[in-house]
């Protein structure tokens, strides 16, 4: 009769040799394990907002896109988080289309919580907060349900949530991109 401490070690030795089998090409060098945390380097590179809705929370058929609307918003953030970047508000939302540029720093709260600060001078649309984010190779999507926004412009601002996706390209922050005339002016 196998004893179960020889059953149980000859179990193992059967498993991993079929580990070997089955995952050809796999030894302990070529696995590693990804960390589930993201770290604030993966944020680097030059985003563009693809998407940018604000819906009012009690009404949520009620909202603005930005992007729909003709606006853009584009940056480029460093391995620390620092960004710097530019906007284009429409003419529906400033009376006439609103260039700025902008900078602030991109900080990690938790594992799924992503921190916005701008420096001060940011263009409207464009304020502080923290958001729920998933972060899928170079997509980035950013939700935030305690924001507000003044639907109305009477002067209220009303409980919103904010839905940004974002995509990461390889190309470099082009300054003349949201402006007109090639600089952005404030």
């Amino acid at each position: 009769m196998i004893s179960p401490k020889r059953s149980a070690l000859t179990f193992l030795i059967l498993a991993a040799s079929a580990a070997n089998v089955l995952l050809p090409g796999c030894d302990d060098q070529d696995v590693a394990l990804k960390p589930d945390v993201p770290a604030i380097e993966d944020f680097e590179g030059t985003w563009i907002f693809t998407h940018y809705e604000l819906a009012k929370k009690n009404d949520p058929g009620t909202s603005l896109s930005l992007i729909d609307m003709g606006g853009s918003i584009t940056f480029e953030a460093d391995e620390e988080g620092l960004f710097m970047g530019n906007a284009r508000i429409p003419e529906e939302l400033g009376g006439e289309p609103i260039y700025r540029e902008f900078e602030g720093r991109l900080a990690l709260v938790d594992r799924d919580t992503l921190s916005v600060v701008f420096n001060q001078g940011f263009p409207i649309f464009l304020e502080d907060f923290s958001g729920a984010f998933t972060l899928d190779a170079d997509t980035l999507t950013v939700d935030n349900d305690d924001t507000s926004y003044d639907f109305d412009f009477e002067g209220n601002e009303e409980p919103a949530a904010l839905e940004a996706v974002l995509v990461r390209t390889n190309e470099p922050l082009d300054p003349s991109r949201n402006s007109p005339g090639g600089s952005p002016r404030e």
